[in-house]
């Protein structure tokens, strides 16, 4: 009975794929398209996308460290699989949260820990991610010449400093504050 309960549940997972997909492509011009694809640079696209999957490694193992810190002990493997299963749910699900509250519900349901454990670790996963882009978007202030005059000023660029050297601490602060059993 069971095998046949983990069939249907998979036909249905496809079903609902293809037809988000079906919905998602027919609002697609594909002939327009064929057309910008017709004038990609691979030389670019091709190490983006190797960058891109390097950093999605990078969240996942961060969110296994985070995961290990309230004894939830998962295999880089299940780890990644569970990580890349979260991402396609936040491809569909409202808020583009939806992955992480089914990474919750799963990890709730096999290894009954709490759910504000893992929903901490979810969000601090989050804001992980956050205070990174944070920190180059600091960076990126400082080197990229813009024509305003106020960006220009010692103040701005002091502040921009200010931002890079108090980012990484601040988060730590945040952490110590309201994440203790994850620093």
């Amino acid at each position: 009975m069971t095998r046949y309960k983990n069939q249907l549940k998979t036909i249905l997972k496809l079903i609902l794929t293809g037809l988000a997909l079906y919905l998602v492509f027919r609002k697609i011009d594909t002939a327009q398209l064929f057309e910008i694809l017709k004038t990609i640079q691979w030389i670019w696209l091709v190490p983006a996308v190797i960058l891109f999957v390097l950093s999605k490694v990078a969240t996942a193992v961060r969110l296994n460290q985070y995961f290990k810190n309230i004894s939830l002990q998962l295999s880089e493997w299940k780890n990644w699989k569970l990580y890349l299963i979260g991402m396609f749910y936040n491809l569909f699900l409202p808020g583009g949260i939806g992955g992480d509250g089914y990474k919750v519900y799963l990890l709730n349901k096999h290894f009954k820990l709490p759910v504000k454990k893992l929903l901490q670790a979810a969000l601090l996963d989050r804001l992980g991610g956050l205070v990174a882009i944070v920190f180059l978007l600091f960076g990126l202030f400082l080197i990229v010449e813009v024509e305003l005059d106020f960006l220009e000023s010692e103040l701005w660029n002091g502040l921009m400093v200010a931002g890079l050297i108090l980012t990484v601490p601040g988060f730590w602060l945040v952490q110590k504050l309201f994440f203790k059993d994850f620093l």
